[in-house]
This record gives structure tokens, sequence and C-alpha cells, in this order.
């Protein structure tokens, strides 16, 4: 038998009707046992979502302490830049060959200062996110600010 809408709409017209009763009432169990199971891993995704949730609220509560892991990699980027940027006025002011060194491996610290900042500002925008969960009990994602920016709201 084809599984078009026709050909099952047929079957059950024209069928037996105890051929055709049992056939519903297994595809009605069926359905059913997938519904629970269904609603049973909603439910279970809820509650999870639930504690992160308010797990993330406590954590954002209570604060960050100047010893957390993102706060040590954005001193240590500001120590580094505040280090290298005093190597480099001395250089360019006292030590016309050392500033030629500096010149020359400057394609290098261009890299490592892209990589550096870029991962700053990637913690830096995690954190503003996990902030916003907690306040308002829902993660921002890129979708939703674009289809907020088109509406305007």
């Amino acid at each position: 038998m084809e599984a078009t809408p026709e050909a099952v709409n047929n079957a059950i017209v024209n069928g037996d009707p105890a051929t055709v009763s049992a056939a519903l009432s297994k595809a009605d169990t069926e359905a059913c046992a997938k519904y629970d199971f269904l609603k049973s891993v909603v439910e279970g995704n809820t509650a999870q979502a639930q504690t992160i949730n308010a797990t993330m609220t406590a954590e954002v509560a209570k604060g960050m302490p100047w010893y957390h892991w993102r706060n040590l990699y954005g001193i240590s980027v500001v120590v580094e830049v505040a280090a290298v940027s005093a190597v480099f006025l001395y250089s360019l002011i006292l030590d016309p060959v050392m500033n030629a060194r500096f010149v020359t491996s400057s394609g290098w610290l261009t890299g490592w200062y892209t990589l550096r900042f870029g991962l700053l500002g990637f913690i830096q925008n995690a954190s503003s996110n996990e902030k916003i969960a907690a306040v308002t009990g829902e993660a921002p994602s890129i979708i939703k600010n674009i289809a907020k920016a088109v509406r305007g709201k």
C-alpha cells in the first residue's frame, strides 16, 4: 500500500472494519508512546535549563572575584600591552637598532595581538550573555538579535 493520504483514506473507508480498527489502534498506541517519550525529553530539558539558569543567576549575583580566569586573562593582556608599549617607546626614542628589530617583528606582533584581543572580546561577550541570561532567563542569540533589529524593537 502507498503511504499517500488518498491511499490511507481509501484503505480506511473500503477496508475490513476489524483490520482498520486494529491498525488505527496500533497507530494510536505508537503515536501516544512517541508523544509520551518526547514529552519526557522536553520536560527533562526544561528542568535542566531551569537548573542551569538558577546556577547562572546565583553565580552572577555573587559576582566574579578578581582571581577568576576571565579577569586574569584581561589583566594579563593589559600588562603585556603596557610592557610591549614601554619597550617600543624606549626603542623609538633611545635605541634605533632595537627599533629596527621591533619594526621587523611588527607582523608577528600584529597577529599575536589580533588573537589576544579577539579572545578577550569573545570572553567579554560570553560574560555579558551570561549576565543577560541570568537577569532575563533567556540567553541572547545572533538570530534573536537580527530579528529584533529587523522588527525595530
